[in-house]
């Protein structure tokens, strides 16, 4: 693969991964929206409960999804890497222009920050079923 076959192969998953992130906070924002709508503490336990497993599977399908693509963005990120440093054509400040914009350890930090939300989330639910205000 040359380098313009590799860029095009990130930035394709590159859109792939904000597709999914963008349709989980949609859904993120949409139960919290539904759950302040109805007021916490009134959410009765079966809602709770559904809501509560469909937003547990929700999560873990959308993670199983979304951790793989990260970790081929990783992949094809390290092979650029790889193909600029051994380029003669590409001046230093643009090989070290090119390497410091990639995040390191992203698929731990994409694991690290859906777990957290899917913790609060699901926080949140267990509130608005428990939680009695005054």
């Amino acid at each position: 693969m040359n380098t313009t076959d590799i860029i095009d192969v990130i930035e394709k998953l590159e859109a792939r991964i904000n597709n999914y992130w963008n349709f989980y906070l949609v859904a993120i924002v949409a139960l919290v929206g539904w759950i302040i709508s109805r007021g916490v503490g009134h959410v009765a336990h079966e809602e709770g409960l559904i809501l509560a497993i469909g937003m547990g599977l929700f999560f873990f399908m959308n993670l199983a999804v979304l951790h793989p693509v990260t970790q081929r963005v990783s992949v094809f990120e390290r092979q650029f890497l790889l193909q600029i440093t051994q380029d003669d054509n590409i001046s230093s400040d643009v090989s070290s222009t090119l390497k410091s914009t990639f995040i390191k350890n992203r698929a731990r930090t994409t694991v690290a920050t859906h777990l957290v939300m899917d913790t609060l989330v699901m926080l949140l639910i267990i509130c608005s079923v428990y939680y009695t205000p005054g």
